[in-house]
């Protein structure tokens, strides 16, 4: 489990929040600049899901980039209000890690290929992001 940490979030992470962020949030407000973030996000991972893509382009392109730009307002959100890279690190490992560990933790639970489980697990990634958006525009309010 240590090895995707090493492998995903760890070197990432100096880039998108450690990096590209701050940069970014000089430059427009933190909502726009974790946004943005997460649209560069979800262009990196293209090319590890090309089967997925060639298979069912249309899909797979929605759940990507509204997944990791959601998830990129949490992350970014936790960064710019507490500071700490470790954290954002972290984040990112779980969001890696869920989709196996989900399955193991509760056995019978749908593979993540599962389309019911990926529009759900979308749902509530968006709801979550929506719901930290004060909590961001504080961050990037200085407050």
């Amino acid at each position: 489990m240590l090895a995707p940490f090493f492998l995903g979030p760890f070197g990432e992470e100096f880039g998108w929040r450690g990096y590209l962020l701050p940069r970014l949030a000089r430059m427009f407000s933190a909502v726009p600049a974790v946004l943005l973030v997460g649209i560069a996000w979800a262009a990196w991972h293209w090319p590890l899901l090309y089967h997925s893509l060639v298979a069912a382009p249309g899909r797979e392109l929605a759940t990507v980039v509204i997944g990791v730009v959601s998830f990129s307002v949490l992350i970014g959100t936790v960064y710019l209000r507490s500071g700490s890279l470790l954290l954002a690190m972290i984040m990112h490992w779980n969001i890696d890690t869920w989709p196996e560990m989900g399955a193991r933790v509760f056995n019978g639970l749908p593979d993540g290929t599962d389309p019911l489980l990926t529009w759900c697990g979308l749902g509530v990634s968006v709801l979550v992001a929506a719901l930290a958006m004060p909590a961001l525009r504080r961050a990037g309010s200085g407050g």
